[in-house]
């Protein structure tokens, strides 16, 4: 046999998948495979037994990804997990890369101003549903506050809607 003949793992990879890349299929085949060998035991031999297949099976599944976000999801596994046994599945590995991606979702806060919490009171007082009274106004508006500030949103600015005001009765 000549050393024509002999095709390094990676570039074999490469050549027999357009799905992926040069760099990829040596990352794969270098890094990847035996760096989950080393945390995953148990998965050792099915691993390194069918290299070529599981490093095209990586590669087509993980492509767009960089090689920082695959080495950082095996090292995120691994600590989140100690306990785990088998090396993950290449869906569960673009899984996690891609919820590592998105940024955590910030609670939206809104925002209420006491005027137009105080112009739906007005509307209640003017259905019928609100008494007249300021007792019936202020408890309505204390409500509609609390209510608010349980849906996380903030009050902003002061009483004084004036139509209101011509609305309470004694």
């Amino acid at each position: 046999m000549n050393h024509y003949e002999v095709t390094p793992i990676a570039q074999g990879i490469a050549q027999q998948s357009n799905q992926v890349s040069d760099r990829m299929a040596v990352f794969i085949a270098d890094e990847l495979i035996p760096l989950m060998a080393g945390f995953w035991h148990k998965s050792a031999n099915q691993l390194n037994s069918n290299l070529r297949g599981n490093a095209l099976a990586f590669g087509a599944m993980l492509k767009g990804l960089s090689a920082n976000e695959i080495r950082d999801a095996i090292l995120f596994l691994a600590d989140k997990d100690p306990d785990r046994e088998f090396a993950p599945l290449p869906q569960e590995l673009k899984k996690i890369c891609l919820s590592r991606r998105e940024p955590a979702a910030e609670k939206k806060t809104f925002i209420a101003s006491m005027s137009s919490l105080e112009m739906q009171v007005c509307t209640k007082c003017l259905t019928g549903q609100v008494a007249k009274t300021q007792q019936a106004v202020d408890a309505e508006l204390s409500a509609m506050i609390e209510s608010v500030y349980a849906k996380g949103g903030i009050v902003s600015g002061e009483r004084g809607f004036v139509p209101l005001k011509s609305l309470i009765q004694g």
